[in-house]
């Protein structure tokens, strides 16, 4: 997880976003283009990640951890690390 709550190439600021989040699409690899990154990303949809069998989320230092407080609370698009969160009984 990013310190702006990014996971797996799923970006807030990307074009790509409501897409990589719905999971009415087939689990499959997706690309973004996150405006605040230089580079285009290969990542995972959410549908896929949220079928992962084992999932270990790293989160190191106090910003991040803040942003993980503000995830668990709700989905939230400016955070989408929230709808894995709320997708996984884990």
């Amino acid at each position: 997880m990013g310190e702006d709550g990014h996971t797996a190439s799923i970006f807030p600021s990307c074009p790509e976003l409501k897409d990589a989040l719905d999971l009415k699409n087939a689990p499959s690899y997706i690309e973004t283009n996150p405006i605040n990154a230089k580079y285009q990303r290969i990542g995972l949809n959410l549908s896929a990640l949220a079928n992962i069998p084992n999932l270990i989320l790293s989160i190191n230092g106090s910003l991040k951890i803040k942003v993980f407080q503000e995830a668990i609370l709700k989905e939230n698009l400016n955070y989408p690390i929230s709808y894995l969160i709320h997708q996984r009984p884990d």
